[in-house]
């Protein structure tokens, strides 16, 4: 008897699907990305020609990023057909299979939530992924100092907040330019909360390009950028106000319910 497509499918590929799911229709096409580790960039080359067969481009070119036995990588990309349990079992397999045949490894995929969909950024599908375990635990451990604080009650609160403490982190960041990443973490921590509070918003990993960034995001009202703010706001620009910021976050999203 041959297995069934869920009898069948990878559980990397359900837990991925089931988080999709959760902020995404399944059944519409949508950006997906593939990745491999390859010996060379011939092989590479040769798996991107193979893949182009069955519809699949190259995302960028091969690039080296190691000494190691697999030390080219590929991503192959298309924007043509749905991400779920009928497609995803029969793509590993094939993209399987042609990596190994070039002496090859297959990496896993990701995928655009309808955010990317519905929101692209510069003409780029937006590709959400779950935190991982260390960047949950850092925003998880400071959420009881800011609740201690006060500096979750109000967006006011949280402004006054960053105004007392400015002058002092602007010492330490004098001696240790390395403590601006800690303060900026603090306060798109603190912002993000807020609203996600207010909104049900949740911390998850865009990626767009080269470009990475923990941001709070929802399939349907899309993608708010706390930490981006927060390093506005440290830079003196005169249109980052915290407060406000936390605010018309909050009305923009509420609106979008």
């Amino acid at each position: 008897m041959r297995p069934t497509t869920l009898e069948r499918m990878h559980p990397d590929d359900r837990s991925l699907l089931d988080i999709l799911s959760r902020r995404s229709d399944l059944s519409r096409p949508r950006e997906q990305a593939h990745f491999f580790f390859l010996p060379s960039q011939s092989a590479a080359e040769s798996l991107a020609n193979a893949a182009a067969q069955h519809g699949w481009q190259q995302a960028e070119p091969p690039r080296q990023h190691g000494d190691d036995a697999l030390g080219w990588a590929l991503t192959l990309r298309r924007d043509d057909q749905p991400t779920n349990a009928e497609t995803i079992p029969a793509t590993r397999e094939l993209l399987s299979d042609l990596a190994a045949g070039v002496g090859g490894y297959y990496d896993g995929w990701q995928a655009a939530t309808d955010v990317g969909l519905d929101r692209p950024s510069d003409g780029q599908a937006m590709l959400l992924e779950e935190l991982d375990a260390e960047d949950r635990r850092h925003i998880a451990e400071l959420v009881p100092l800011l609740e201690k604080l006060g500096v979750l009650r109000t967006p006011e609160a949280f402004a006054q907040f960053a105004a007392a403490g400015r002058i002092e982190w602007q010492k330490r960041a004098a001696a240790d330019p390395a403590s601006v990443d800690d303060v900026v973490h603090l306060l798109g921590t603190a912002a993000g909360e807020q609203i996600a509070r207010a909104t049900g918003l949740r911390w998850v990993l865009l990626v767009e390009g080269e470009h990475e960034e923990i941001v709070l995001a929802d399939a349907e009202r899309g993608v708010i950028r706390p930490y981006s703010e927060a390093l506005q706001w440290w830079r003196d620009d005169e249109s980052a106000d915290l407060a406000d910021f936390v605010r018309a976050a909050i009305v923009l999203i509420q609106q979008e319910d």
